[in-house]
């Protein structure tokens, strides 16, 4: 048989979705993190603007432990 799984070894590859990112990038991603995310109300977020996010939260987490906040951020 022909694309049988014991000639895949197995492996059942996920069903790829496309959706576009905020920035217009095209992402693809298996269904079902598509609508987990969708549920969950996340944004899909391409390779770089998920780390363009992160690397922005992780700066914030370190000027506040590092008490270099300053006050007009809280307001």
């Amino acid at each position: 048989m022909i694309g049988s799984l014991a000639e895949l070894g197995g492996y059942i590859a996920p069903e790829l979705g496309k959706v576009y990112c905020t920035c217009g990038r095209i992402v693809d991603l298996d269904r079902s993190t598509i609508n987990l995310k969708r549920q969950l109300g996340k944004p899909i977020e391409c390779n770089s603007c998920r780390n363009r996010r992160i690397s922005c939260e992780i700066d914030l987490l370190d000027r506040h432990f590092l008490g270099e906040e300053e006050e007009d951020d809280y307001f």
